[in-house]
């Protein structure tokens, strides 16, 4: 998948911004091209899982439907621990696939560690 520096760093402030908490959001695009983030709200509101809003997840289904783009991935912070993927994450992503993306050292300062999942599924 390819990110713009600036959406790439885009996802990075939104970890950054939701530091204690982990974040989530969705990434659109086309093919390997990534044209949209939409950030979204953890219900959870913990620093260990997730869980979006299912209306909020609604929405942005019906936007990017309307965009003509799909959802390409499924983002979300580690603020405690390492970016890469949880044994949780392994088990809910759908295909059962995901990637690490930037670790974002120094979290006593804000900062939070982004992982990616390939879209189909939710996880934490």
């Amino acid at each position: 998948m390819h990110q713009s520096v600036k959406r790439r760093r885009a996802v990075i402030l939104d970890a950054r911004e939701g530091f204690p908490l982990e974040v989530c959001g969705i990434l659109g695009g086309e093919g390997e091209a990534v044209s949209a983030i939409y950030r979204m709200t953890n219900s959870d509101a913990g620093n260990e899982h997730f869980t979006m809003e299912p209306k909020e997840q609604f929405a942005t289904i019906k936007d990017l439907r309307a965009r003509g783009v799909t959802m390409l991935a499924i983002y979300h912070s580690h603020p405690e621990t390492p970016a890469r993927p949880s044994p949780e994450d392994i088990k809910l992503a759908v295909p059962p696939r995901c990637f690490p993306r930037d670790h974002l050292a120094g979290r006593e300062r804000g900062e939070g560690q982004v992982v990616q999942n390939q879209s189909g599924g939710s996880s934490a």
